[in-house]
């Protein structure tokens, strides 16, 4: 019983030191927007980009042109290219696509930081989810 306390006690541990914050939304038509509210302005992170299609898109690729507003009011803008493989989908058709677009990012403000992504080669009738994932 002892061995199972420990490897319980582990577990926590170690998923509580690795946190995800982030959020995915449903595209409205043309994009989509989710927000990251900011409290430690010191932390380095991980943001990645999350796109999900269906069976019928076909391509390598899916550019997209992601707009981040700042709590002040300034935005920046950049356009990211996911690769894509179509051979990969999971059994309901859904191709989910995650690509890291920022490594180290520090995010300097305290406050909600909206990220918009619009795709920019193909039609939204593609995707069904899209939205940042911050590690």
């Amino acid at each position: 019983m002892r061995y199972f306390d420990f490897i319980f006690i582990i577990m926590l541990f170690v998923t509580s030191c690795v946190t995800r914050e982030g959020n995915i939304e449903d595209f409205d038509g043309e994009k989509v927007e989710v927000e990251y509210n900011n409290i430690d302005t010191l932390a380095k992170h991980f943001v990645s980009l999350y796109l999900s299609t269906d069976r019928e898109y076909n391509l390598e690729k899916i550019k997209t042109e992601l707009k981040i507003t700042t709590p002040q009011g300034q935005f920046f803008v950049d356009t990211i290219t996911i690769f894509h493989d179509p051979m990969i989908k999971k059994m309901s058709g859904v191709s989910e696509n995650v690509a890291v677009i920022y490594e180290n990012a520090v995010f300097s403000s305290k406050g909600k930081y909206i990220f918009e992504i619009k795709p920019l080669d193909i039609e939204t009738k593609f995707l069904f989810k899209g939205g940042v994932i911050i590690k």
